[in-house]
C-alpha cells in the first residue's frame, strides 16, 4: 500500500512537471521530505527493512532522480534545513491542527531567508575563485615567526578547527571553485608548510595561483585573476586582517571580501555565508574544473619552451567539437551566459527557461563549442545563439571562456556561424557588438573578420555574396556533436 502510493505521488509530480512545461520554462523547486515528528518507531526504526525513515529517505532519493530528469527543475533540501535548525523547533502541531500551519513563527523567517538565498543561486553565477590568506587563515599561527612546528594545524583546539577549515576549501574546490593563495610571506616558509604536513586536506598543488611575496595584496589579486584567465569579479577572498580586507573592497569592490574574525571554529560557517559560493546543480565541468588548472600549468611551461604562438598551438592538437547542445548540456549553458563578462558581445543575460524557448523555435539556433588539446579537456568554452530572418541571419549572442582566450578558437567559431548562414542562403551576417566596462578586447572583432560598420550603433554586417567565405584555423581540428 504505502509503495503504490509512493509511486502514485512520483508519478502524479512527474506528469505535473511535464504537462507545466507545454506552457512554460519557468524554474521548478522541489523540495525534500522530512516527518514533522517521530512517533512509536523512535527507537526501533533503523532495525526494521522498511521502516518509516527508510522510506522517506527511498522517496528523496526517487525524489532527486526524478528533477535530474526533468528540464529545469532542481531540489531544496528542506529536510536538512530542518535538521539544522531543530525538528523539535520547527515543527508546530497545534498550529498544523488549528490552522494548517505547521511550522513555528521563528522557522517561517528561517524558510524564508533559505529560500531567498536559493533563488538568487538559481539566478546569480558563482563565483570561480577563493583567494585564501595563510597566517591565521589557513592555520594558526604565524609561520615566519612560530616556524612550521609552532603553528597550530591538527591536533587539538585550536589545530583541529583549522584543519577542519581547510577540509571545507578543499570540498569547495572540488566542486568547481578554483583556489588562489594571497598572503605576505616567505614563499619558501609556506611552501615548507605543506612539505611538512603531507596529509592536510589542502597541498600546496591545489592552489591555481600562489601569490606569496611582500607585494600589494590588490595588485597579488590582479595577478591572480590574469594567472588563472578571469576577471577579479569572480573572486571572493578571505584575511584575517581588517586592514588587508578593507583595502581590498575599497580598491576591488567587485571582489567578495570577508575577514575571518572569532573562533577558528567558526570559520566554515563564515565562509559559506559568502554570496556566490554555493550551487544549487553541479557540472561535468564543475567536476573536473580543478584538473584543468593543473593542466593549464602544463600549458604554460609549453608555452615558455616555445619561440612563436603558432608553433606553440600546433603543439597543443586543439580540437573544437561544435553542435547543438545536449539536455544534461543545457544549465552549463545557461551558466556560461550568466558568469561571461569579458569575451561577450552583447552581455545578454538569457537563463534555462530563456534558452530552452529559443531553443524549439525554428527561427533559432543554439550552439555550444568544446575544447580539447593534448593536455586535458577545457569543457564547453564557447555558445552561440543565432537568430534567422528571411534575408539574415543575427549573431544574437557570442561569448568565449577566457581559458579558451589566445588560441584562435575566436576564428574558428566565426567561420563556422558563417558557412551555417551560407548554407542556409541568408545574404547577410548581423553581428552586434554592445560595449561595457569588461568587454572591450572584442570590440574590434566583428571588422577583424571582415564586418561593415552598419547603419544603426553597434551594428556590423557582412554581405556573405561579395566575400570569400573564411575557413577555419589549420591548427584546430573541427568535429561535430550530433543533436
Amino acid at each position: 500500500m504505502l509503495d503504490t502510493e509512493a509511486d502514485l505521488l512520483l508519478d502524479g509530480l512527474v506528469q505535473g512537471i511535464e504537462e507545466f512545461r507545454t506552457r512554460s520554462k519557468t524554474p521548478v523547486v522541489l523540495n525534500s521530505l522530512i516527518a514533522a515528528r517521530r512517533g512509536v518507531e523512535r527507537y526501533f526504526d533503523r532495525t526494521m527493512p522498511n521502516g518509516r525513515q527508510h522510506r522517506i529517505d527511498d522517496l528523496n532519493h526517487r525524489l532527486t532522480l526524478a528533477a535530474n530528469a526533468l528540464e529545469n527543475v532542481t531540489v531544496f533540501d528542506y529536510a536538512g534545513l530542518v535538521t539544522d535548525y531543530g525538528r523539535e523547533r520547527w515543527f508546530d502541531l497545534v498550529r498544523h491542527h488549528s490552522n494548517h500551519c505547521a511550522i513555528t513563527s521563528p522557522a517561517v523567517g528561517i524558510l524564508a531567508r533559505e529560500l531567498s538565498r536559493y533563488a538568487d543561486i538559481l539566478v546569480s553565477p558563482r563565483r570561480k575563485v577563493l583567494a585564501v590568506d595563510l597566517d591565521n587563515t589557513l592555520w594558526g599561527g604565524i609561520v615566519g615567526e612560530d616556524g612550521v612546528d609552532g603553528l597550530h594545524l591538527g591536533g587539538d583546539y585550536p589545530g583541529n578547527a583549522y584543519r577542519d577549515f581547510q577540509a571545507c576549501i578543499a570540498n569547495l574546490r572540488a566542486s568547481g571553485i578554483a583556489l588562489a593563495t594571497i598572503s605576505k610571506n616567505n614563499l619558501d616558509d609556506a611552501v615548507e608548510v605543506f612539505e611538512s604536513n603531507p596529509g592536510l586536506p589542502l597541498q600546496w598543488a591545489h592552489f591555481a595561483s600562489q601569490q606569496v611575496n611582500w607585494l600589494d595584496k590588490v595588485e597579488n589579486l590582479k595577478t591572480a585573476a590574469a594567472e588563472i584567465g578571469v576577471g577579479v569579479d569572480s573572486f571572493a577572498f578571505i584575511d584575517d586582517s581588517p586592514v588587508e580586507c578593507e583595502m581590498v573592497r575599497h580598491f576591488l569592490p567587485d571582489v567578495a571580501c570577508l575577514q575571518m574574525s572569532g573562533s577558528p571554529s567558526l570559520f566554515v560557517d563564515l565562509l559559506l555565508s559568502i554570496d556566490g559560493l554555493h550551487a544549487a546543480r553541479l557540472a561535468p565541468e564543475d567536476l573536473s574544473r580543478a584538473k584543468g588548472y593543473a593542466a593549464e600549468r602544463e600549458r604554460r611551461d609549453l608555452r615558455a619552451s616555445s619561440t612563436d604562438v603558432n608553433g606553440f598551438l600546433a603543439r597543443l592538437g586543439l580540437t573544437l567539437t561544435v553542435g547543438a547542445p545536449t539536455a544534461a548540456e543545457m544549465p552549463r549553458v545557461a551558466q556560461l551566459f550568466q558568469k561571461t563578462n569579458q569575451f561577450n558581445l552583447t552581455t545578454k543575460r538569457y537563463d534555462l527557461a530563456d534558452l530552452l524557448e529559443r531553443q524549439q523555435d525554428p527561427d533559432w539556433r543554439l550552439r555550444v563549442a568544446k575544447l580539447t588539446d593534448n593536455f586535458g579537456d577545457y569543457g564547453m568554452i564557447g555558445v552561440t545563439l543565432l537568430r534567422f530572418t528571411e534575408a539574415d541571419c543575427e549573431i544574437d549572442s557570442l561569448l568565449m571562456s577566457c581559458r579558451a582566450l589566445g588560441r584562435k578558437v575566436e576564428d574558428a567559431l566565426i567561420a563556422l556561424i558563417e558557412n551555417e548562414a551560407r548554407e542556409a542562403d541568408r545574404h547577410r551576417l548581423v553581428g552586434r557588438y554592445v560595449p561595457t566596462k569588461k568587454n572591450q578586447q572584442v570590440a574590434d572583432l566583428y571588422p577583424r573578420f571582415g564586418f561593415a560598420v552598419g547603419d544603426e550603433e553597434n551594428v556590423f554586417v557582412k554581405a556573405l555574396g561579395e566575400t570569400p567565405a573564411l575557413a577555419c584555423p589549420e591548427i584546430i581540428s573541427v568535429e561535430y556533436q550530433e543533436p
